[in-house]
């Protein structure tokens, strides 16, 4: 009897410990590094990070976690983790690159303080700092990764290119830094599935081709070659390098370049592309300051672009410099971009299309969708703004909504939006409720149509300068309700009934509310309440201006990307001065409001330190001062677009 009993223990206790066996191996497990020294583990697989010297280090514990089972966690304390094991391209996490090949989070203390690196400086470094394979899943927080530096030339294998990060999986960085990296295929990052950017900056990373082949290099911040997502989200592009050193070499997309064999998603919200620099040799040129996006034959592939700003990029170097913000569009497939609440200012190009070049090669279509954006400030020798471009038989279309392009200058033609189609392809550009204003170049201050289709609704161009067609040159279709302010050059044909020209009486570019700035129609313009409510998409289709307040205002709408609403009355500035920032109010002070002209009212405050401005014209900048014998206080700046309340000022 006993010995049954003694049998059946025996079982269940094997049974148990088979069970926490199997528990503990698919279970998650968590590794705290405690050194930096780059060491391997001494037993990989026994769930224990223990190198030779009974350390855990950062590859020791990538290796155990590659060889335990389950989504594992790495504790990575502040310091800095240098590479100094020595192996070429092995995925096997022995030396060189650390390789994860599992599941796995890497919690960092913070971007400042952990660093992840292949060399001590930038340059050195015979490999890259972080490989991601065979599809695992990785979330990698509080880092920084630099200095990796991955071939000096373009070979064909995909395992020479990433800098950085080389990501065969799906990667997350929340909260990183990837800077001061190299590679001709990604200086930063090459992204060969699925990865999320949060918070993160791309900075200082380099895409170079050095060597003597004439071949191109792509992605000084990131490429990716993936049919994947690719999401950024409140994160930085700067200072990122795509250089092709060689006669005809080029580098394409400073920032990010991307292509999909099988089609790609791109979302960016909330995020900066700023000075990022594409330039080569020769005939090779800079192509795409910030992001140079192509779409592959047979595919289709999707990029927006939200609440997000664009500028001070550069396409330069060679003779195809193009796209110093962007470049792209379709070999065969089919692309979409949408453009929404972004400010795409500031970036030049040393050719062509200080914006966006926008390039169908397919016979695919090609289209890009601008919705509350604003265009200001880019420059190149040809088209400042935008050129849309089918060189192939597709079609390729821009939709401009409630948007403004301003201050964009060319010297030569195009100073805003340009249209040029082949015999065989299609192009096709819309605008409505649309500003175009401010902008310079030699032919076509504004608008300049060599051949396509460009269409005007509920559209200002005014106040552009060229030495032919100074607001329009060419021919372009209305479709009613537009303002021109000078049709010298132009051929206007299509609905006119209602267009108007002269002067719009805009005023400067500024902050008249909502994320992006714009030209106001200042009091008496020309342009206010002219399209009846439910007229030509007035309050119907279109039902807010770009800054997001509802058309129309009164009965009818007004023309351009501001919607103003009533034109008689005034508003209101009020608020207080105080003697101290206790909360007492300073009585008989003066405030003076000073307009752009010049003109001054005055005001003197009363009981509580209180002021107001009765039937200020909104549309205007304003400068609010206080004068007080014992107190000095700073002026205020304000842009008024309705009534200004609780305006505060406490002594210096």
């Amino acid at each position: 009897m006993n010995k049954v009993v003694n049998r059946a223990l025996n079982i269940l206790l094997m049974m148990f410990f088979v069970a926490m066996v199997s528990i503990n191996t698919a279970s998650a497990a968590t590794f705290v590094v405690n050194t930096t020294n780059d060491t391997l583990d001494a037993s990989p697989g026994n769930g224990v990070c223990l190198d030779a010297a009974g350390a855990c280090s950062l590859r020791a514990a990538i290796g155990e976690a590659n060889a335990f089972a389950g989504d594992d966690v790495i504790t990575l304390p502040a310091g800095t983790y240098t590479q100094s094991l020595v192996a070429a391209d092995d995925d096997a996490n022995s030396g060189g690159d650390w390789d994860i090949t599992s599941n796995i989070t890497i919690n960092g203390s913070g971007s400042g303080t952990t660093i992840i690196q292949a060399a001590v400086t930038p340059a050195t470094a015979t490999e890259r700092v972080m490989h991601v394979t065979n599809t695992s899943t990785v979330l990698m927080v509080g880092v920084t990764i630099r200095n990796g530096n991955k071939a000096s030339t373009l070979a064909a294998a995909a395992a020479t290119r990433g800098g950085g990060i080389r990501n065969s999986g799906s990667l997350t960085l929340q909260n990183c830094i990837i800077s001061g990296n190299n590679s001709p295929g990604g200086g930063g990052i090459r992204n060969e599935l699925n990865i999320t950017l949060t918070g993160t900056t791309v900075s200082g990373n380099s895409c170079l081709n050095n060597s003597a082949a004439t071949v191109s290099c792509f992605g000084g911040g990131m490429y990716s070659n993936a049919t994947g997502t690719i999401t950024i989200s409140n994160s930085t592009f700067t200072g990122n390098v795509a250089n092709g050193f060689n006669t005809n070499s080029a580098g394409f997309g400073a920032g990010m370049g991307i292509e999909g064999a099988g089609g790609f998603t791109l979302n960016i919200t909330g995020s900066n592309f700023t000075n990022n620099t594409a330039q080569g040799t020769g005939t090779g040129g800079g192509v795409g300051g910030a992001i140079r996006y192509l779409a592959a034959a047979g595919t289709t592939s999707n990029i927006t672009i939200t609440n997000s700003t664009i500028s001070g990029n550069s396409a330069t170097s060679g003779t195809i410099s193009t796209g110093g913000a962007m470049q792209g569009g379709s070999v065969g497939g089919t692309v979409t971009m949408s453009i929404t609440d972004t400010t795409v200012s500031g970036n030049s190009s040393a050719v062509n299309e200080g914006a966006i070049a926008h390039i169908n090669t397919s016979t695919g279509p090609s289209t890009i969708n601008i919705l509350r954006s604003t265009f200001s400030g880019n420059s190149a020798a040809s088209i400042a703004g935008i050129r849309n471009n089918p060189t192939g038989t597709g079609i390729s279309t821009v939709n401009v909504t409630n948007s403004t392009f301003s201050g964009n200058n060319a010297t030569g033609a195009g100073g805003a939006i340009n249209s040029l189609q082949t015999t065989a392809g299609t192009s096709v550009i819309n605008l409505n409720f649309a500003t175009i204003a401010s902008n310079t170049s030699t032919q076509g201050g504004g608008i300049n149509n060599v051949s396509g289709t460009i269409n005007l609704k509920n559209t200002i161009v005014g106040d552009n300068t060229a030495a032919t067609g100074p607001d329009i040159s060419g021919t372009v279709n209305s479709q009613d309700f537009n303002h021109i302010e000078n049709t010298s050059g132009a051929t206007i044909g299509g609905a006119t009934g209602n267009n108007a020209t002269g002067d719009a009486g805009l005023l400067a570019l500024a902050n008249y509310g909502g994320p992006t700035q714009t030209h106001f129609p200042g009091v008496g313009s020309a342009v206010r309440n002219t399209i009846p409510n439910g007229t030509n998409d007035c309050g119907n289709v279109i039902t807010n201006d770009q800054r997001g307040v509802s058309r129309p205002q009164v009965a009818s709408c007004d023309k351009g990307s501001v919607e103003v609403g009533a034109t008689a009355a005034g508003v209101t500035i009020s608020g207080r001065a105080f003697s101290s920032t206790d909360g007492r109010g300073l009585t008989g002070a003066i405030v003076r409001l000073t307009d752009q002209k010049g003109s001054v009212r005055t005001v003197v405050t009363g009981r509580l330190g209180s002021f107001t401005f009765e039937d200020v014209q909104p549309g205007q900048t304003y400068v609010v001062s206080v004068s007080s014998r014992r107190f000095n206080f700073t002026p205020r700046v304000i842009q008024v677009v309705d009534n200004v309340v609780g305006l505060e000022f406490v002594p210096e």
